[in-house]
């Protein structure tokens, strides 16, 4: 079985300390032959209107959980 490894980074700092740990993390899977794919949420355009508040309320979640939905949504229309 294959794996992919996606990093996720959210922090609105471009090549700050998120991003560098990011990176040897990644670089760590390539270097075991992992595919790897890193997707940067502060270079993406966000609609102001889809907040991780509204997740929060509307679905109950807690705030990880509202994290992780919203990023996994995000890198599904990445891929449409």
């Amino acid at each position: 079985m294959s794996y992919k490894i996606l990093g996720i980074s959210g922090s609105p700092v471009t090549n700050g300390n998120v991003d560098s740990f990011l990176a040897s993390i990644i670089g760590m899977a390539v270097e075991k032959g992992l595919e790897t794919e890193t997707v940067s949420l502060s270079k993406m355009e966000i609609d102001s209107s889809v907040r991780i508040g509204i997740l929060e309320d509307q679905a109950g979640l807690d705030s990880g959980k509202a994290i992780l939905s919203r990023a996994l949504e995000l890198v599904e229309l990445i891929h449409k």
